[in-house]
């Protein structure tokens, strides 16, 4: 289960390019469920690299903005290969663990809490 909240975690930071960097000062906006997996899937076509509709694990692990993204945490029917739907389905659920007040939309406050939650190997609150 830590595997799985590791890698939303890094799929989630793909959503916010700033956000692993320490010298980001100003508030990130807050982002919208449709924006995130608009998002989300916007970066699944980057890791795509052959364009086939799936990622495999050579992908990933070639992906510089993927360090250390497990794979087999969105691969829901275990053929070792993640379709756009499920990694999508994967971060639509993250969003809604990260959403504390399910209004839809992730403010700075909720990405925060949900990185503090991460950094001491939970879940956010609210998670599945």
């Amino acid at each position: 289960m830590k595997a799985v909240v590791a890698l939303l975690g890094a799929a989630a930071t793909l959503c916010w390019p700033h956000a692993a960097s320490a010298q980001h000062r100003e508030p990130m906006p807050d982002i919208s469920r449709e924006q995130f997996i608009k998002t989300a899937s916007d970066r699944f076509a980057t890791m795509d690299q052959n364009g086939d509709g799936a990622l495999t694990q050579a992908e990933v692990a070639a992906g510089p903005q993927t360090p250390g993204m497990r794979l087999q945490a969105f691969d829901a029917d275990g053929n070792g290969n993640v379709t756009r739907a499920e990694f999508t389905a994967g971060m639509a659920a993250r969003f809604d663990r990260m959403d504390g007040n399910r209004d839809g939309v992730l403010t700075a406050d909720e990405r925060r809490a949900a990185r503090g939650q991460r950094g001491q190997g939970g879940r956010p609150k609210g998670g599945e």
